[in-house]
């Protein structure tokens, strides 16, 4: 009996099988990221723009309700979001080449 042969084939029917596992929670996760990419785009041409400055002009008036939610209009809140989008867009482009050279 080779042991050594049977050893190397358990070793990878665990790694296949911790792998399809793995691609089997992944694939929703990545579907839902797309599903959002839209809403991003959106969200990022609107930090910036000029009716984001014109509401935050407005959201500094006395006609805007002290109670009315307005993070969207926080530079930090707005930039820190992007910027995480950005980091992981580079993150994913990196692992991507790297599976890919495989």
């Amino acid at each position: 009996m080779n042991n050594e042969a049977l050893e190397r084939i358990r070793k990878m029917e665990a790694m296949l099988s911790r792998q399809q596992a793995f691609m089997d929670e992944l694939a929703p996760v990545i579907e839902k990221l797309e599903a959002q990419i839209p809403e991003y785009q959106q969200l990022s041409q609107y930090y910036g723009s000029q009716d984001y400055l014109d509401d935050l002009d407005f959201s500094e008036s006395t006609d805007f309700p002290a109670d009315e939610p307005h993070g969207v209009l926080s530079e930090d809140l707005t930039y820190n979001l992007l910027g995480e989008y950005y980091q992981l867009a580079v993150q994913m482009v990196d692992m991507a080449a790297q599976i890919l050279k495989n």
